[in-house]
């Protein structure tokens, strides 16, 4: 869009001026972006390359930048899928760029011409490239590979296999093809007596260890380790020395099958001459059940990992570095699949990125079992899981997919279509074809041998033909009255799996991850979805391979042997195969291109019948594993020494580097090199250290004393290990009465480089140093006293460095003394050298008072209270407390331990160093007595008579008046309404716990009372009087006496209930004389009520007509 708008206005009739405006700003806009990418430094030289090695760029890592006032310059940046990335910094100035978040243990690679470190300075408008590696992706520039192979018979007991080399190494770029006339590039290391037939194949590139594990092969005998035998090829010197390094049977106990070989018995023996067939028999069916499979070595070069064939489970072997043999091993059992008519067995294993992989195939080997049940799997597990058998399914896939032909003779094909696995001969279809030099026996069985990964992820694995080690090459049949000898033609296969978004799946048609190899669409179909990524994977006589669908003349359409290996960067696998190039029942290997499936070259590692008729193994897997023989990745350390401007201790992007300072390297108290800083970028490295651990210092010589180097003159160590990111800080520290600053470390595993070594150094520090450099003050403070600068020739003087939001302080320039400080905030002084310039920053931060909490009375037996919660910087301290008492301030505020009376101060203290106190006083509480009850129409009561230091109160509630009064000995008068009254009873002068005390008046019974007069009978009068009660409450209780008084019950409690009735007496006498009863009523309050009724006397008559004498005489009958 800018190169539009530019063009416009080149194109438009504008003002020069305003044109030269426009590109001003453009070019200004485009100078203030800093650009760069991220790849993979494969080789590590510093620079990325786009051939050999294909060095791929990196997406996701985090790149940002720092303007010299340490805020970050533009938004932060993530890398494209390209690996670019671009920031606006808004300056041309230069930046401080950080790279980070790298995939998991990359480390950044070398600095060189196209790459610096993960800090790194530039001005808006430059570029900043970084390269990273994953330390074992590293490989050197020219490795070798290295593989078994095979020779017939035993290579024990003086046979004549015994010196013939049986691991062979050659070159990753040969220069001829090896074939027979050419010159061979073979390394021949270990002979057949030190190692008999192995597989598995590791190298611990430090320590310059080969290590091969023992193989099963019918027709080819064991090293004297047996099925157990871990073999030790140590290169690091001029010859090879080869020593069995670990029998897992005899040495850790791990039952890994017997050798059931018969050496005794001439018919089934391992001839110890070469060229004699042999039976073999009681190997033919134990082939992939008996001995070792897949061998490799962790990336930290301190443990083997190998599978047992025979109990089909993992075991981590810990060997160290350099390797001793191991002592312990850990046993992982794998997953069962749960296969259909067969078993799980595993063979492949790969260590990759902190996890090992593991795979296998179902063999569908039961009674029953079809192609249909032959299946892969991969697995992974993560060494050091708390449970020893946690495997993740990584992938599965059916190998019911169609193949190529396993051999062709005119119209006489071959499938190479997986088969079950097989016990003994008979199952084997006769041999094909039925005429030529051999009999060609083909039976192909998988074994999923081995995995590698590429650059992206994707996997790469073998399939090894089960049937190449059971056959052999022009020998006998395992039938012990069979003196034919017969061909055996192995078929393995080379797939490749994809990886996207975490996902693996198996290559399609030829299509791996959207790259369609020149497999795609074959006819006829081989290859899952009927097409085979790694297309050329076959021999064709004439050698042109470019003929995928190839149905006539002499050829094997899958020739793979199971043995893969892949450099990273290369774009390439290498495989073992038979008759690599023009030469049949040869062995060695192809390269293949990831990328269309080709092979562009090969390599015979031995001929055609190679040592005599039947010798080496022809067709019959006559390979084993390819390893690559890589180099360690050195270990640079280092980085960049500056002049720390505002002495904080961080590289800020304004702080210029200090140039031709020398550094030294010292190991074990010896110098060991010396290195100048450059002149443009003040960065030193070493290179060449030693792994694992080894203790190494920096030391910068002459900082101090009269040998001081020149260029650090006026300059001093600056603070060491400020802040948290130590990519950015100064790591040199200068110990007692050493003249050097030095950096002590430890180095890493290989290619673990450490850039974080950097030095900084400040300007010397006036004399006149102030007290500390950040000083706090509180709120109220306006002023603060600084050191006396220095008068004379060594001159000082004191400046403030005003800011906005403070612009009123004042410093004397002499004497240091602060004044103006009325804001809360950070005020910047400094102390400068008039001399020598260097200087000295001083800050003062006046800081806000805390408010603690108001003081608090708790009264006993309380021990607890609570005050404010203290957060980060803040904290509760105990100031005064009774003696015998640790009163303790929790983070949230509760106090506890406050057992005895008196008073506590704690000071409450927050960031910057200003306080507040708060006090707690713990005292009795006060006793002001037991409420009262007063009843109506009473309006005085009598409280405590007061101490000299007490005091009453009446807690007015607004709602009783008038308020009544108290005096000092406790009469309280004008309770002249019902209610309660609470008076609370305190103390002058201390704290105190005050006591609170209710006189209640509460109203009187209210109620009637008559008297009911006696009855008469004929002139008599009955002793039925009655007092009967009216108007009261149904809670009442009541007593009575005769007369105008009652002195009798005076409680509630003895009192009787009124009868719902009213009557409280029914057989009163008549009395002589009228008579008086006095009634007595209570409440439940105790407050009662008298009222008198008077019984009057009652004349009882006898009328005339009712009344008449009677004479009653007694008389004898």
């Amino acid at each position: 869009m800018k190169k539009s708008l530019l063009f416009l206005i080149i194109n438009s009739v504008i003002p020069c001026i305003t044109l030269l405006f426009f590109v001003s700003l453009f070019t200004q806009t485009y100078a203030q972006n800093v650009t760069g990418k991220v790849f993979r430094d494969f080789d590590a030289n510093g620079q990325q390359t786009l051939i050999s090695p294909i060095e791929p760029t990196i997406a996701g890592v985090t790149v940002k930048a720092f303007k010299a006032d340490k805020t970050q310059a533009g938004a932060t940046a993530i890398t494209l899928e390209n690996g670019t990335y671009s920031i606006a910094v808004g300056t041309s100035s230069q930046v401080r760029i950080e790279f980070s978040n790298f995939p998991t243990s990359y480390f950044s690679g070398p600095t060189g011409s196209g790459s610096g470190t993960s800090v790194q300075f530039v001005n808006g408008g430059g570029t900043a490239n970084l390269g990273i590696n994953y330390p074992t992706d590293f490989c050197g520039t020219s490795p070798k590979l290295v593989t078994p192979c095979y020779e017939n018979g035993t290579p024990l007991n003086g046979s004549s296999s015994a010196n013939d080399p049986f691991i062979v190494t050659i070159p990753y770029t040969p220069t001829g093809t090896g074939t027979t006339g050419t010159t061979s590039e073979n390394g021949y290391l270990s002979k057949g007596s030190e190692v008999g037939s192995t597989w598995g194949m590791a190298y611990q590139r430090s320590s310059k260890f080969i290590f091969a594990s023992a193989l099963l092969k019918r027709h080819s005998g064991y090293g004297a380790g047996g099925p157990g035998a871990i073999y030790k090829i140590d290169v690091s010197g001029n010859t090879q020395i080869t020593t069995l390094f670990v029998d897992l049977k005899a040495n850790l106990g791990i039952d890994v099958g017997v050798d059931s070989r018969n050496q005794v018995s001439a018919v089934d023996s391992l001839s110890r001459i070469k060229t004699q067939p042999n039976h073999d028999s009681t190997a033919f069916g134990n082939v992939g059940k008996v001995s070792l499979g897949g061998l490799d070595i962790s990336d930290d070069e301190k443990t083997l990992w190998v599978i047992n064939t025979f109990d089909k489970k993992l075991y981590e072997l810990p060997i160290g570095s350099p390797a001793a043999i191991p002592t312990t091993k850990i046993a992982h059992t794998l997953p069962d699949p749960g296969c259909v008519s067969g078993v799980f067995r595993p063979w492949a294993i790969k260590f990759w990125r902190g996890k090992v992989y593991v795979g296998g195939v179902c063999t569908a080997e039961n009674t029953g079992g079809t192609k249909a049940d032959l299946k892969a799997y991969i697995y992974s597990f993560v060494p050091g899981d708390a449970n020893p058998n946690n495997f993740t399914q990584i992938i599965t896939f059916p190998l019911n997919y169609p193949r190529g032909f396993a051999s062709i003779d005119g119209t006489i094909q071959t499938s190479a279509a997986w088969k079950p696995w097989i016990a003994k001969w008979s199952d084997i279809t006769s041999p094909v074809p039925g005429a030529g030099a051999f009999n060609q026996t083909i039976c192909p069985q998988p074994i999923l041998s081995d995995i590698e990964f590429d650059v992206d992820g994707s996997m790469v694995v073998g399939f090894m033909d089960r049937a190449g080690h059971q056959l052999g090459n022009k020998n006998f049949s395992p039938n012990k009255n069979d003196f034919q000898t017969y061909e055996g033609t192995s078929a393995g296969d080379l797939l490749r799996i994809g990886l996207s978004n975490g996902v693996y799946t198996l290559e399609n048609n030829a299509t791996v991850n959207g790259i369609i190899s020149g497999g795609n669409n074959q006819s006829p179909s081989q290859g899952p979805g009927n097409g085979e990524f790694y297309w050329q994977d076959m021999y064709v006589k004439n050698s042109n391979r470019n003929l995928p669908n190839l149905i006539s003349g002499a050829g094997h359409q899958e020739i793979s042997l199971g043995g893969i290996a892949l450099l990273p960067g290369k774009n390439e696998v290498i495989e073992t195969v038979f008759d690599p190039v023009t030469a049949p029942r040869a062995g060695g290997v192809l390269w293949f291109d990831n990328i269309n499936g080709s092979s562009p070259r090969s390599y015979e590692i031995f001929g055609q019948d190679a040592g005599g008729l039947g010798v080496t193994f022809g067709k019959a897997n006559g390979l084993g594993d390819l390893e690559l023989l890589c180099a360690s990745q050195p270990i640079e350390v280092g980085n960049r020494i500056w002049n720390d401007i505002n002495k904080d201790g961080i590289q800020d992007a304004d702080e210029p580097v200090l140039k031709g300072i020398t550094v030294e390297l010292w190991k074990g108290g010896v110098k060991i090199a010396t290195k100048t800083t450059d002149a443009v970028t003040g960065e030193y490295y070493f290179t060449g250290l030693v792994i694992n651990s080894t203790d190494y210092e920096i030391r910068v010589p002459n900082v101090i004393g009269i040998s001081k180097q020149a260029q650090l003159n006026g300059l001093t160590p600056t603070m060491a290990k400020a802040g948290t990111n130590n990519e950015i800080d100064s790591d040199a520290i200068v110990s007692g009465s050493n003249t050097y600053a030095s950096i002590a470390f430890s180095t890493g595993n290989a290619g673990e480089n450490n850039h974080t070594l950097d030095i900084g150094f400040k300007c010397l520090t006036p004399t006149a140093k102030p007290m500390g450099q950040n000083v706090n003050i509180c709120n109220a403070t306006t002023t603060f006293d600084l050191p006396d600068a220095k008068i004379g020739p060594e001159k000082e003087t004191w400046t403030v460095l005003v800011s906005a939001a403070n612009p009123s302080a004042v410093i004397n320039a002499s004497t240091g003394q602060v004044s103006g400080m009325i804001a809360n905030g950070l005020y910047e002084f400094v102390l400068t050298s008039d001399k020598t310039g260097c200087f000295e920053k001083v800050s003062i931060t006046r800081n806000s008072l805390p408010s603690a909490r108001a003081d608090q009375t708790i009264c006993s037996p309380a021990s607890t209270a609570n005050l404010n919660a203290s957060i980060t910087g803040q904290t509760w301290t105990v100031i005064t407390k009774p003696i015998g008492t640790t009163p303790v301030v929790a983070i949230d505020g509760k106090v506890s331990g406050m057992t005895v009376n008196g008073t506590y101060v704690f000071a409450f203290t927050i960031v910057g160093g200003c306080k507040d106190t708060v006090k707690i006083f713990r005292s009795e509480k006060l006793n002001a007595g037991d409420d009262i009850i007063i009843c109506s129409p009473a309006s005085t009561a009598k409280l405590l008579k007061l101490n000299t230091d007490q005091t009453w109160k009446y807690f007015a509630n607004g709602i009783l008046q008038p308020i009544p009064t108290i005096d000092a000995d406790g009469n309280v008068s004008g309770i002249i309404q019902d209610g309660s009254y609470l008076f609370i009873l305190g103390q002058t002068g201390a704290a105190y716990c005050a006591d609170t005390v209710a006189i209640i008046r509460v109203k009187s019974p209210i109620f009637d009372v008559i008297t009911i007069q006696s009855t008469c009978i004929m002139g008599i009068a009955n002793s039925d009087a009655k007092l009967v009660l009216s108007g009261f409450d149904g809670t009442n209780r009541y007593d009575y006496l005769a007369g105008i008084t009652n002195l009798g019950i005076n409680t509630f409690a003895n009192a009787t209930l009124i009868p719902p009735s009213g009557i409280i007496a029914n057989n009163l006498a008549n009395p002589i004389t009228d008579k008086s009863y006095t009634v007595r009523v209570f409440n439940s309050t105790g407050c009662f009520t008298n009222k008198t009724a008077v019984l009057k006397v009652i004349a009882c008559e006898c009328k005339p007509d009712v009344c008449f004498p009677y004479v009653v005489k007694k008389r004898k009958l």
